[in-house]
Formats: C-alpha cells, structure tokens, sequence
C-alpha cells in the first residue's frame, strides 16, 4: 500500500461527523461512484442496537452487481495508522479494491477500496425502531452536503433487503412507519 489509502464510503461514513470519530485526519475529500456494486440495507450491525428490542440495526453493505451498476459515496484519502483505526470500526467487512471515480467526472479514476461483508445471512430493515431510522438520517444527512441531486441517486441505488413494495419504501425514506 502507498502512503496514503483512498476508501469509498458508500453507508454512514459519508456523513463527515461519523467519519471524523474515527478518522480526524481524512484528507481529500470528494463526492465519487463505484460501478459493478450495488447498495442495500441487508447486514445487521455489530455495534448498533434497537433501545426497545435488543436488535442489531440494519446497516448498509454493497455486493458486486452488473458492470452497468453503480452506487455513489465518498472517496477519501488516509494515512497507514488511521486505516487501522478504521478497520477495527469496519471489522466485520472485507476489503474489496475498486475503481472509484469522481462523481462529476468520471474520467479521473482513483485505485482504491471499499468495505463489504461475505457471506452474512440477509437481515430486515427495523422500519419502527428509532435507532434504525437514526442511522438512515445520519446516512442521508451527510449525502445532502453534495446536493439533492446526490441524495436523489443514493435513494435510487439503495436497496432494502426483503422489502419490494414502492409505498413501504417511500414510507421508509419519508420516515413514516
């Protein structure tokens, strides 16, 4: 590895607070896409707990998709001992090198990773749980830092396991359960 490592963030690390607990030095911060991937709401969390019921939140993970495929994020660049601290949030995901490019143009391509878990049963979506829906705002809080056309297409290329019907999902991004 270089120096300096480049990591797609596509679930609450785009939210620049969350990012900063655990990575106060990020650097080069920007707005990019990964192709080949597609996102949904399908791992339980290992450290994210429903107050009420004792359940681990649903989290964010990726899986390889078709090459037409794609998911937005950040990229950001860190340093070797930071990239420590950030595995350790992430332990429970796989590193999977990727191609990320620029969200606004796509000709500058960067080597770099991004965090997937392998081989996890799928779980649902909390949709009652209010620890649940903290985490989908923290998610698209920070989304709207980079526009509402961003925010339009991480709605668009999320996905929640085991739920298909439009409404449920409209209710879901609405924050009416």
């Amino acid at each position: 590895m270089t120096d300096k490592i480049k990591i797609f963030a596509y679930g609450s690390l785009i939210n620049i607070r969350s990012l900063n607990r655990t990575v106060p030095k990020v650097e080069n911060i920007f707005p990019a896409k990964v192709f080949g991937f597609s996102r949904s709401f399908s791992l339980p969390s290992s450290y994210r707990f429903d107050s009420q019921t004792s359940a681990a939140v649903c989290v964010l993970n990726v899986e390889t998709g078709s090459s037409q495929a794609f998911l937005n994020g950040i990229c950001f660049e860190m340093d070797a001992y930071d990239f420590d601290a950030l595995k350790e949030r992430e332990k429970f995901y796989c590193l999977q090198e990727v191609d990320i490019r620029h969200y606004h143009d796509e000709a500058d391509c960067y080597a770099g990773y991004l965090f997937m878990a392998k081989g996890h049963k799928p779980y649902s979506f909390l949709s009652t749980s209010p620890e649940q829906n903290h985490y989908l705002r923290l998610c698209i809080s920070g989304c709207e830092i980079y526009g509402v056309d961003f925010v339009k297409q991480f709605k668009e290329t999320t996905d929640f396991w085991g739920i298909k019907k439009e409404s449920d999902i409209k209710a879901i991004w609405e924050g009416k359960y």
